[in-house]
């Protein structure tokens, strides 16, 4: 995927909403329940989330050594998601508990792999190939003619062939 200077537009104009809707939630929260029992229950969340972190964390480990990454994204499967959205609970704020509880969501999941493969397919990139420095060839482009190899020879003259 490339990244365009819309998309670094796009993704600052949504953190700015993000931070905004931080802020105007907290504050929702504060007026109606008060500071403290605010305070307690984002204390309790955090908490919460990150048994629930590590619970996930674990799972996503088992399953990477069982199966290793070969797959990429897909190859993570639910136990990613239910890693990724665990920490988001565990992030202090509403929003992202919102987000976090949205990710263990089949739907939510299927939607987002669904995006992802789309993604893939659209840059052309699908597989990655690595080679050896002695198994690849580099090849001039077609208007330019190559220059005829010429033999090194030894700087040293000294020295015999």
């Amino acid at each position: 995927m490339i990244i365009k200077p819309f998309t670094l537009r796009l993704a600052g104009i949504g953190a700015a909403v993000w931070f905004l809707a931080e802020s105007l939630l907290f504050w929702l929260c504060i007026q109606t329940f008060g500071l403290m029992p605010t305070l307690l229950a984002l204390t309790l969340k955090g908490i919460g989330g990150l048994m629930l972190f590590v619970a996930s964390l674990k799972g996503l480990l088992r399953g990477v050594a069982v199966n290793p990454l070969s797959r990429g994204l897909s190859g993570l499967g639910d136990a990613g998601f239910s890693a990724l959205g665990a920490f988001l609970i565990f992030l202090p704020g509403f929003a992202a508990t919102l987000a976090g509880l949205a990710l263990f969501s089949p739907s939510v999941r299927a939607g987002i792999m669904a995006w992802a493969k789309r993604e893939k397919k659209a840059s052309g990139r699908d597989q990655v190939i690595t080679l050896d420095a002695a198994d690849w060839q580099e090849i001039p482009p077609a208007g330019k003619p190559r220059a005829p190899a010429t033999p090194r020879r030894s700087r040293r003259r000294d020295v015999a062939p």
